[in-house]
Parts: structure tokens; sequence; C-alpha cells
């Protein structure tokens, strides 16, 4: 994780004007945390994060932690209904 935010913090000192959007899985900002995840992933010049595999149950710790940061969340995994019968 902190080779991936150092070179995001690269990427943006060299390149100012372009978007940086940091991919991963959950499990990495879970270890880490993501209220401090939040922080440093802004503090490295990230200007979005791409969670793809983070359970619907913890969305609330996340959206709160990037709302800290100026950041939404956008859930890209979403329960199936039921089918009934």
């Amino acid at each position: 994780m902190r080779a991936a935010l150092d070179l995001c913090q690269a990427v943006r000192v060299a390149n100012p004007e372009i978007p940086v959007v940091l991919f991963g899985y959950a499990n990495p900002i879970f270890v880490r945390g993501t209220a401090k995840f939040s922080a440093q992933a802004k503090q490295a010049g990230a200007d979005g994060v791409l969670c793809v595999d983070w359970p619907a149950d913890e969305d609330p710790e996340l959206a709160r932690a990037l709302a800290s940061k100026a950041w939404t969340w956008s859930r890209s995994l979403h329960r199936r209904p039921r089918r009934s019968g």
C-alpha cells in the first residue's frame, strides 16, 4: 500500500492536471483502517478510490471515512434481489 501511495504522490506532483484514481481491493484498505487509508490517499493526491469488493454491510464505515475527505462513496457491487417462488 505504501508503494502505491508513494507512486500516486509522484504522479500527482509530476502531473497536477491529471486525475488520479486508486484502484484496489477491500482487504488492504480494511487492514490499514478506513480513516487512515482515506487520509493517506487524500494526502498522496488521489482524486478518488475504486474498491470493487467492499462488503455491502461495511458500506457506512468506508463511506464516512471517504466523506470526511470530501469524496463520495459509490458501491460497485449490489445485492441481488431474492427471487420469490
